[in-house]
């Protein structure tokens, strides 16, 4: 289970990553933050390059923090955020399947980021080799959001 959690978590998290740096940073044949923010204004978004860089940045945030499995929950809602959003706007009115330029990719990141922090990170990540213990569905009332409790799965 360890090793499947640790692909899943590994390769979503570094190609968002990817996806983040082609928006802030032009890099893997993206646009940066430029043209990215030119395209967020002729989809409706106002302050377009604002938009590219805070898209860019929650991308490659949580998809850093992902894919090393450093503070799982808080990736996980840097990226489900950024997804969301884009569910709502770029992919708003296409219908579900990509093919029509749908939500279905985005919302299968989302879905897949929550997982993960419910489940918690693999074995082989930064929080548990920290001792830390940040996943779960405990409410504040139980422990605060990201709290450092040792870890049951290290």
């Amino acid at each position: 289970m360890h090793l499947g959690l640790f692909l899943i978590q590994l390769t979503v998290g570094a190609l968002v990553f990817g996806h983040g740096a082609q928006k802030l940073l032009g890099w893997f044949g993206g646009f940066g933050i430029e043209g990215t923010g030119g395209y967020m204004e002729s989809i409706g978004l106002r302050h377009g390059k604002l938009m590219a860089a805070s898209a860019g940045a929650n991308e490659m945030l949580g998809g850093a923090l992902v894919a090393t499995g450093l503070l799982m929950p808080l990736g996980a809602t840097l990226i489900a955020a950024a997804m969301l959003v884009a569910a709502r706007t770029d992919h708003r009115g296409k219908g579900l399947w990509i093919f029509n330029y749908g939500s279905e990719h985005v919302l299968t990141n989302a879905a897949v980021v929550v997982g993960l922090a419910i489940a918690a990170p693999a074995r082989w990540s930064l929080d548990n080799a920290i001792g830390w213990g940040v996943s779960g569905t405990a409410t504040p009332t139980q422990r605060t959001p990201i709290s450092c409790s040792p870890s049951s799965t290290a």
